[in-house]
């Protein structure tokens, strides 16, 4: 059992609003969603974390796979005695959050699914075998450029941090046990048929120009919403976080109302 890193940032006035849980992806932690959060409804709760293996949290795992990964979510859920939320999951995350949503569908009152269509979608292997193979910035920098539409956000700074945040401890070994029993092992049953067996409001944001997850090779079933973010690739929370913070105001108000 992993320690879960994560903040929880109140509403601006207290409110009986339902909280918003954000679960970042493969590589990532919670920092992530600060560019998002700016832009968020204030007058809700958010809840980020770290994943195991990630950022501040703990690198104990057992199998790291997507199992293990979403009780641990659920768990810490439980410890701020949160019963319902709206999920947003990016990449790994909307796996995650897919699979939290099949097991408890009264948990979710709401699930996003933000550059990923739950386990199973097609992700670019050669960034991930890549990425945990890298061991100077020569060799990240490159790799970490895929993930933006806008190659020039990938700053001498940024590729230093993520290098250092990489090889820290036991965090390439973690990720190298997770990566190993999520997107390198992915799950037989397509996409499309756990997302049609979800029963709670659930709407899709992808960026135009992702290059990491494959948006263009998944059959979404119809009733599910799609929304496309123009000059974003696979981190459009980052690239274009008003455009998506715009999008889940709406849908998560629709879904309460």
């Amino acid at each position: 059992m992993a320690t879960l890193a994560h903040t929880v940032t109140p509403p601006v006035h207290p409110t009986p609003l339902l909280p918003i849980v954000l679960i970042h992806g493969f590589g990532g932690n919670r920092a992530s969603w600060t560019p998002l959060l700016k832009s968020l409804d204030t007058s809700r709760q958010t809840v980020t974390l770290d994943l195991p293996g990630h950022g501040e949290s703990g690198r104990q795992l057992a199998a790291g796979d997507l199992p293990e990964l979403a009780t641990e979510v659920k768990r810490l859920l439980d410890e701020l005695a949160i019963t319902a939320a709206h999920f947003v999951g990016h990449s790994m995350g909307a796996e995650i959050a897919v699979t939290i949503a099949g097991a408890n569908s009264n948990l979710p009152k709401s699930v996003t699914l933000l550059s990923g269509a739950g386990p199973g979608s097609t992700v670019n292997l050669d960034y991930i075998k890549g990425y945990l193979a890298a061991e100077t910035e020569d060799t990240l920098a490159p790799l970490l450029r895929q993930l933006f539409a806008d190659e020039t956000r990938v700053t001498p700074t940024m590729v230093s941090r993520s290098l250092e945040a990489l090889t820290a401890g036991e965090t390439r070994q973690c990720l190298q046990v997770i990566a190993g029993n999520t997107v390198l092992n992915p799950v037989q049953l397509s996409p499309r048929e756990r997302l049609a067996a979800l029963t709670m409001p659930l709407q899709i944001i992808w960026g135009d120009s992702d290059r990491i997850a494959l948006r263009e090779q998944i059959s979404f079933p119809p009733e599910i919403t799609v929304h496309l973010v123009e000059g974003a690739g696979h981190m459009a929370h980052i690239e274009q976080p008003q455009a998506v913070a715009a999008l889940l105001n709406r849908f998560i108000d629709t879904v309460d109302r």
